[in-house]
Formats: C-alpha cells, sequence, structure tokens
C-alpha cells in the first residue's frame, strides 16, 4: 500500500511540474515576439536522481527475531555513483491470517540504518545489517530503499519473504575426525527451542566450505539429516575444510532454522601406512656397511628411513636424518669387528607421511684391520 501511494504521489508531482512548464514555455515565447531586451526565464528546478534498488537482500532466521543482510546500492536509477547516501530504509509487511494468505498486510516503516562513508566520496560497497526483534510466528515480507541527504527515496528492492517462528537451540561440541579423503562429524543432539521449551521433530543441515572461505549457502546432502553426525566423503587429502552445522524444527508445514554452530576445521589425509620393504640386504664396503632393498610395491611411496641397533631386539636408532629416495644407502663412521642390525622403514606421499612398520632386519660388520 505505501509502494502505491508513492507511486500516486510521483505521479501527480509529475503532473503539476508538467502544467508549471508548459505555462512558462507559453509565456517565454510571447516575450520573444514582444521584447529583445534578453529578459531570462525561471530556472527549471535540476532533476532530482533517484538511488537504485538494493540487491542481495538476505534474511536469517536467528533466536532473537529476522536478521537482514542488505546490500548497499552503488548507483542512481541514471547510472552515476551514488555520492550522497543518508540511510537503508527497511519496510515490513505481515501475511494477515485467514483470508488471502498471499495477500500481506500494508507496508511500514520498522527501522532505518545510518551508512557512513567520506562525504562527496563515492559509495563504498558494503554490507547494511538489520535485525527485526520482538516479533509473533508467522511470515514476514521485507522491502528495503535506499535514502539520500536530500530525502529522495529511492526504489524498492524486491521482496524477501521469510517466516519466523522460535528456532531450535544452536548445534553444540561439533567434532571432525580426518580419515583418508573423509571426513567424520559428530555433534551433540539438540532437544530444546532457543528459549528452553523442548523440541520435537528435529533435523539437522550441514554446511562446508574450505579454509578462510567461510562456508556455502547450501546443505552438502541432499536431505536434512535425522541422526547427529555425518561422514563426509571424497575429498581432498592435505586441504582444511571448515564445517557448520544447524538444527531445523518442525512448526506446522514448515521447517524453522536454528542459528549455524561454531566452526570446525579438519584436515583429511590417508592414515594406512605402506608395506615395509622386503630383500633389505646389508655388506661391508671401505666406508662402512651399504645396505640395499626392494623398492616399495604401493605408488605413493616417496621415501625410506634406516634405522640401526646394536643387538638384534633393539633399542633401533634411526640413521637417516630426511628420507632417502633410492633403494639403497651406506653407513658410516662404524666400530670394526663390531655386528650391527639395519631395519628399513618406507613413507607414503600423506600430510604428514605415513611410516611402515620396520623391515627384516639384516645385520653386517666392518671387518677388523
Amino acid at each position: 500500500m505505501e509502494g502505491s501511494a508513492a507511486l500516486r504521489g510521483g505521479f501527480m508531482m509529475g503532473r503539476r511540474r508538467g502544467r508549471s512548464g508548459i505555462h512558462w514555455m507559453g509565456l517565454a515565447a510571447v516575450l520573444v515576439v514582444t521584447s529583445s531586451c534578453g529578459v531570462k526565464g525561471k530556472p527549471v528546478p535540476p532533476r532530482l536522481r533517484v538511488p537504485e534498488e538494493p540487491r542481495a537482500v538476505r534474511a536469517e532466521v536467528t533466536p532473537e527475531g529476522i536478521l537482514l543482510k542488505v546490500r548497499v546500492p552503488q548507483k542512481y536509477t541514471d547510472g552515476r555513483p551514488l555520492k550522497d547516501l543518508a540511510l537503508l530504509q527497511v519496510l515490513r509487511a505481515e501475511k494477515p491470517p485467514g483470508e488471502c494468505p498471499d495477500c500481506p498486510s500494508p507496508w511500514r516503516t520498522v527501522g532505518e540504518v545510518p551508512y557512513r562513508y567520506p562525504e562527496g566520496s563515492r559509495i563504498p560497497k558494503g554490507i547494511v545489517i538489520y535485525m527485526d526483534a520482538d516479533l509473533a510466528p508467522g511470515t514476514y515480507f521485507y522491502r528495503v530503499r535506499a535514502v539520500t541527504q536530500k530525502g529522495v527515496r529511492g526504489r524498492l528492492s524486491p521482496r524477501v519473504v521469510v517466516y519466523w517462528d522460535v528456532p531450535p537451540e544452536t548445534v553444540k561440541g561439533l567434532r571432525g575426525r580426518p580419515g583418508d579423503g573423509t571426513v567424520e562429524l559428530t555433534w551433540e543432539p539438540v532437544a530444546r527451542l532457543s528459549d528452553g521449551r523442548p523440541a520435537q521433530e528435529v533435523v539437522y543441515e550441514v554446511f562446508r566450505g574450505t579454509k578462510g572461505g567461510g562456508v556455502g549457502s547450501k546443505p552438502i546432502h541432499p536431505k536434512p539429516l535425522t541422526r547427529p553426525s555425518y561422514l563426509d566423503k571424497g575429498l581432498q587429502n592435505g586441504l582444511s575444510y571448515t564445517y557448520r552445522v544447524r538444527a531445523l524444527r518442525r512448526a506446522g508445514d514448515r521447517w524453522v532454522p536454528g542459528t549455524l554452530s561454531q566452526p570446525v576445521e579438519v584436515v583429511p589425509r590417508d592414515l594406512v601406512s605402506p608395506e615395509p620393504p622386503q630383500g633389505v640386504v646389508a655388506f661391508a664396503t671401505k666406508e662402512g656397511i651399504r645396505l640395499v632393498w626392494e623398492g616399495g610395491r604401493e605408488p605413493d611411496v616417496i621415501g625410506y628411513h634406516v634405522y640401526m641397533a646394536s643387538n638384534p631386539d633393539g633399542p633401533w636408532q634411526r640413521v637417516t636424518q630426511k628420507p632417502v629416495e633410492g633403494i639403497f644407502y651406506e653407513v658410516r663412521g662404524l666400530q670394526p669387528g663390531q655386528w650391527y642390525w639395519f631395519a628399513v622403514t618406507a613413507l607414503d606421499d600423506a600430510f604428514p607421511p605415513n611410516e611402515s612398520p620396520r623391515s627384516k632386519a639384516a645385520k653386517a660388520k666392518i671387518p677388523k684391520r
């Protein structure tokens, strides 16, 4: 209704300006014919620039009410940069009970949010947030418009329709356990609404994103989950994933969502170690004891570590500082005439790498000279 009134008002103003303009033009014609003294007519008032409609108006159900997020318009309707924005005005209509369920009640202004920026500069890109609180369960319609410092009201945004009811509590205790290309998520079941009353028919939605990028706007599964757990598959090992979960509860024929949980970051990785190397052989050389073994059969093996002991039962000491890429290694600085036992492990390309058990030991000694 308010939008219709504004249109009628604008049309009437246009008609009045039209009659005034015609009258002035006729007078000017008479002056031109009857006089040549250069008398100037009354100046035409400048055309008011109207802000374009705000776009990307989003609404989120919260325990406190409906949270609106609005992208600030950047231009006037003529395409020129907007430079005198004063505030954004939020209008709301309510769905009346009973008759005409698709007809909202009259629009009314429920809030105004000032927008601060350097005077005279182009409007910086940004988001305005408005919380509409103290609501009763029902459907609400929202539209937003920009208002200039001269009081010129811009075009109304497309309407956003939101159903609000008391949402369930926020999900707590979200945990993630990494696996090989998987993440297993668990959380505490939600049993109450945000106002403390018992909750019935609670389901869950899981949202995912990569580290530093937030989470997506849609759940990663096709249907709501009835249990407080989820196994996410087909992931890339070594990449950090961010997860958030929210609960939803049924209210009539609708699902009312709660707020998103605190995020948890999980890095899936390969947890299966490769097989130990086979065929380890040790023999003395002029410089020490040389080890040779068969290469790993798994394609993800990237290197090997060599271990040494002075007794077949250990203790074992690693002698390689970093993984050996080849299938041989020479140990130097050993005591001639003393027996040594050697074993080799394989490492894969996981992050961090998985290390195999030690191979069968091979023994050797440097002869006394």
